[in-house]
């Protein structure tokens, strides 16, 4: 039912429904939205632990959020400085918000953001994970990052 407090293991985090349609719903978790399949919630809040992160050797599985003004950094046209610059202030805020992704959109062009973006994300220790958009999220025109642990 829409408006009921749910656990969602997979991201460690508690929300409230806010849509539901046969058998997803899309969880408001903090300040960002994402669709789950019901069967991937637990109704009623669990506490949350706290969370320790390295760098994933293995690809984590594609998280269903729905990308929005809060979850997205458009780089597109800046200078590599000045934009990974841009990058860092907000991954800070995207942590301290606790939110489980960032989408980052630095196009195609060149190639010399999207190289410059993904050459500094390997050098953030407090980036676990992030891979190259997939065909829905903007493809290769698009840098995902996880913050969450791999289920």
């Amino acid at each position: 039912v829409v408006g009921t407090r749910v656990f969602v293991p997979s991201f460690k985090k508690n929300g409230e429904i806010v849509e539901i349609s046969r058998d997803r719903a899309v969880v408001q978790l903090g300040p960002m939205r994402a669709n789950f399949a019901l069967s991937d919630l637990r109704v009623g809040d669990a506490p949350v632990e706290e969370e320790t992160s390295t760098r994933a050797s293995v690809s984590s599985p594609t998280l269903a959020v729905e990308r929005s003004v809060d979850t997205t950094l458009d780089l597109r046209g800046e200078r590599a400085d000045d934009a990974l610059e841009r990058l860092d202030a907000y991954i800070d805020r995207a942590l301290r918000a606790h939110l489980p992704v960032l989408f980052v959109v630095h196009g195609h062009g060149t190639g010399a953001l999207k190289r410059a973006v993904r050459d500094h994300l390997r050098t953030v220790p407090h980036v676990p994970r992030w891979r190259p958009g997939e065909r829905g999220e903007g493809g290769d025109g698009v840098t995902v990052l996880e913050f969450t642990p791999a289920s």
